[in-house]
């Protein structure tokens, strides 16, 4: 079963709204700066970027029915400015800085999803 979704990020000073462009629902708020979003696990799980804080998110769809992410989980990277994501598969994606310009990539291990 696929579930569409359509979400935005939308970001205003320091804080990011998420919200479901369809409806306009507010699915979270965050207060980090982002820059970049993936989609994971068929769109169970969200992956941001927190561009001041060094920090990528990651939200977990709590409803199968429909979205309604909430805040799992913050890695602080080893790297100033995460920008951009490029998601490969399910456990396995490349981020970027803005500051260094470099390339750092991230996989899941063992029984991790996140």
């Amino acid at each position: 079963m696929y579930l569409l979704l359509s979400i935005e990020i939308l970001t205003y000073n320091i804080s990011s709204i998420i919200s479901d462009s369809y409806n306009l629902t507010v699915l979270n708020t965050m207060n980090q700066n982002s820059r970049d979003m993936i989609f994971r696990n068929n769109g169970q799980i969200i992956v941001v970027t927190s561009f001041y804080d060094d920090y990528n998110v990651f939200l977990i769809n709590q409803n199968s029915s429909r979205p309604s992410y909430i805040f799992t989980y913050q890695h602080q990277t080893n790297y100033s400015g995460p920008h951009g994501l490029q998601r490969v598969n399910d456990s396995f994606f490349y981020a970027s800085s803005w500051e260094n310009n470099m390339i750092y990539s991230y996989t899941a291990t063992g029984n991790s999803t996140l």
